[in-house]
């Protein structure tokens, strides 16, 4: 299989078989990486993990505890200023409905008044 490649001429060089040397130095290359992570990010000793990990576990407990306060209280405002308003707009709408009744009420008389006049007016 041929494999095609520019040079550092830019003149294109025509292989007939890949490199090996190419291939070992990406092997020992990619090795040196993983053996720098596998050092850097390595386990540590089972106590050791484990008193890490409580540790987390419980600074993340802590900060979930917090948030959760925060929340609950947020909640409880946001409640308290709905349940304000809605009280406020129940009171707005009993005032209207008791002065469409009394507005509907007077204009009830009005009306049976005017009836009664001219009727009175139509029998005589």
């Amino acid at each position: 299989m041929a494999h095609k490649r520019k040079n550092d001429d830019n003149n294109v060089e025509v292989r007939t078989r890949p490199h090996i040397l190419d291939f070992l130095r990406g092997l020992i290359v990619g090795g040196a990486v993983g053996a720098g992570v596998a050092l850097i990010l390595a386990p540590r000793s089972g106590p050791d993990t484990r008193a890490r990990l409580m540790d987390k576990g419980i600074e993340i407990k802590e900060q979930v505890e917090h948030q959760v306060k925060h929340t609950r209280s947020q909640a409880e405002e946001a409640i308290h200023h709905a349940r304000s308003q809605a009280e406020g707009a129940i009171e707005d709408a009993r005032n209207k409905a008791r002065q469409l009744e009394q507005n509907t009420r007077a204009a009830t008389r009005a009306a049976q008044e005017a009836w009664r006049e001219n009727n009175n007016a139509l029998s005589s």
